[in-house]
């Protein structure tokens, strides 16, 4: 039961932390630094929670940080 809440809110700190400090980011330099700190903190969650191989974890965090880019590049609010 503890191990599921754990890892529950560790992916959901995972997906909403992120576009909560993007969003306020400044500078592009700011911004791919972030994206590079989101993502090893991603990979040591993966690696610590989970038995995946390093192939397996290399996948889920190009995903991610796609994820992550298509995010910030995109624009969600429709202004501009």
């Amino acid at each position: 039961m503890a191990v599921s809440f754990i890892t529950t809110f560790c992916a959901a700190t995972l997906l909403f932390l992120p576009i909560t400090v993007l969003r306020v980011s400044s500078s592009q330099q700011v911004t791919l630094g972030l994206i590079a700190l989101f993502v090893a903190l991603f990979a040591i969650t993966i690696m610590l929670m989970m038995k995946a191989r390093r192939a397996e974890v290399f996948g889920a965090c190009a995903a991610y940080a796609a994820v992550l880019v298509v995010f910030v590049s995109g624009d969600f609010a429709g202004g501009g």
